[in-house]
């Protein structure tokens, strides 16, 4: 077996986003699909690109600029399939035959493949995730907010609701480094918020929930549609502000931001 690590310099030429954003993505709708992948050839090969400092993963492309970032794989000696782009619609294919070495390299612009039209493509169907999300959420604290506010020990509302708290305040502040957290983040911060909506403003408990819940839900959300990344001002100042009610709940030092710069 051998290691293949093709390093791709990535220019972003045209399109309405400021900022194109490679994410790992092996949605079941075909438009929303992005990933790098070698030929369903006989060698087997495994994804390596996580284990790399440079994965290609989580790239940001500034509009007229271009990036760099690697995919590697696990092959069998001296395969040579061509190495598949899969996203925006489009299936994009790389011959990487390598003559021996294991690493290459290769420039590809997206300024045709990655058209304005494929983005704003991607754009709607991730929302329409975000949509399903919080129609669920929604749907689940329509369901609990008697038994909740009330206080009635119902075990369904009662598992929900701290699956939802429990989540929110353990994986503070890493909410946007895949897609499965992003996802579990729009749901369970729009869960609190939908739950608590009538406190919404009240300097209370209740009222700290709808904001904790309300924080991590937008911020999230921004970040899935590529409106912002994780470090950007606005969600680092959502993130401030959020672990201020962590503290005010759990009585506990959280700092990961400052500790983090």
């Amino acid at each position: 077996m051998e290691y293949a690590v093709v390093t791709l310099n990535v220019t972003y030429d045209s399109g309405t986003p400021d900022n194109l954003y490679i994410m790992e993505d092996y949605a079941s709708l075909d438009s929303a699909k992005m990933y790098f992948a070698l030929s369903n050839g006989d060698s087997n090969a495994e994804q390596f690109t996580k284990h790399l400092s440079d994965s290609i993963y989580n790239l940001t492309v500034e509009k007229g600029k271009s990036a760099q970032g690697s995919v590697a794989f696990l092959r069998k000696m001296g395969s040579n399939e061509p190495l598949y782009f899969v996203g925006y619609g489009k299936t994009i294919k790389f011959d990487i035959a390598t003559s021996g070495r294991s690493k290459s390299s290769m420039d590809t612009s997206f300024s045709e493949t990655l058209a304005e039209q494929s983005i704003d493509a991607l754009v709607a169907e991730k929302q329409v995730v975000i949509n399903q999300l919080k129609k669920q959420a929604e749907d689940n604290a329509e369901k609990d907010r008697y038994n909740i506010i009330e206080a009635l020990g119902d075990a369904e509302s009662d598992e929900r609701w701290s699956a939802a708290n429990q989540f929110i305040q353990d994986q503070y502040p890493d909410y946007f480094s895949s897609r499965e957290l992003l996802q579990s983040s729009i749901e369970y911060g729009h869960y609190l918020a939908s739950l608590y909506k009538d406190y919404e403003g009240q300097d209370n408990g209740r009222g700290r929930y709808y904001e904790m819940g309300k924080l991590v839900s937008e911020a999230a959300q921004n970040v899935y549609l590529g409106i912002n990344k994780s470090k950007d001002e606005m969600v680092v100042d959502k993130m401030q502000k959020l672990e201020e009610q962590l503290k005010f709940f759990y009585d506990k030092y959280y700092g990961k931001l400052s500790a983090d710069k």
